[in-house]
């Protein structure tokens, strides 16, 4: 990174972020500052003729992390270029008290009728209930179209989203992911939804048309040590690889998918992703290992049962 953004910059980024604090070091300053260095060492893997760090292209001077460019391969016209913007974001997660504690969270927004049943039926089973952190993802959305501007042809702005150590650590992407794009109420499949959230602030309509994509993962213990974002094509049981990319771009997805377009692959190494439905609409975390005996087991698939329903009769409209 030093290499290709420069000495100063990148002694900035270590003094003034990776210290995360100095001496009131905090954790989550420091996890942000980590997923930044996995993302950006990645793209500075690729040849780029330009790496600009953290250019000043969003409202009043707002800057993603960094853009890199190159010249077009198609085109013999010097000025036409492959652009694209990344902005990182990390959640700042409280560490959980009990990690063997059993944990129950639903992936859609819920009318207040359905978080009522769903909070009832945990404390029967003794589950710690737990609802999506939608505000977060909002902010992250609004936050990220604030520093970019609306794509030309061949500009790509990225979102990625570092969504790790929730309570499920190795799906919790999955409840970001299920928050964007469920077939029900998610907040960029149904953009009338996401503008019109019953927060403060709920989604501003210019980040539909900012962000060209928005890549949801989660570390891996082998990403973290080597700081190596290459690490999340890993896969693993249930949910395969750990990281899922939602197009905005309707047309671009479509030439993606189809093989019109590869210049999102080419750029990410990712295909968007197609959202699978119901089949995450909860996380579970039933610590099955530790102390399931087939009694409980045969409680646990009663209350997944209860679970869904609820869920499906009680989606926020």
């Amino acid at each position: 990174m030093e290499f290709h953004f420069g000495t100063q910059q990148i002694q900035n980024f270590v003094v003034n972020q990776l210290s995360a604090g100095k001496t009131n070091y905090s954790i989550d300053s420091f996890f942000q500052a980590l997923s930044e260095v996995e993302v950006l060492s990645f793209y500075c893997r690729q040849n780029w003729d330009a790496f600009i760090y953290e250019p000043r292209i969003g409202i009043h001077g707002a800057n993603p992390e960094a853009r890199f460019e190159r010249k077009l391969m198609s085109t013999d016209d010097p000025t036409k270029k492959i652009q694209v913007n990344i902005e990182v974001k990390t959640p700042k997660f409280p560490i959980p008290k009990d990690p063997r504690q059993r944990v129950a969270l639903p992936t859609i927004l819920l009318s207040e009728t359905g978080r009522q049943q769903i909070q009832f039926l945990c404390k029967q089973h003794n589950i710690k209930c737990l609802f999506p952190r939608v505000t977060k993802l909002v902010q992250f959305i609004n936050s990220a179209a604030s520093k970019f501007e609306v794509p030309k042809e061949h500009q790509y702005n990225l979102l990625y989203i570092n969504w790790s150590y929730s309570d499920f650590p190795s799906a919790g992407f999955l409840e970001p992911w299920e928050l964007l794009t469920n077939e029900l109420n998610g907040i960029l499949t149904h953009r009338e939804i996401g503008i019109n959230l019953p927060f403060d602030d709920p989604i501003h309509p210019e980040a539909y048309d900012k962000i060209s994509a928005i890549i949801v993962y989660s570390s891996s213990i082998d990403q973290l040590m080597f700081s190596d974002f290459r690490y999340v094509w890993q896969g693993s049981r249930p949910v395969g690889q750990k990281f899922r990319m939602f197009v905005l771009n309707k047309e671009l997805e479509e030439n993606e998918l189809s093989g019109k377009s590869s210049e999102l692959f080419e750029i990410t190494g990712m295909k968007p992703s197609i959202p699978e439905d119901e089949k995450w609409r909860a996380l579970l975390n039933f610590n099955w290992a530790e102390c399931g005996t087939e009694q409980q087991r045969t409680k646990d698939d009663y209350f997944q049962q209860e679970l869904r329903q609820i869920i499906a009769q009680n989606p926020l409209q």
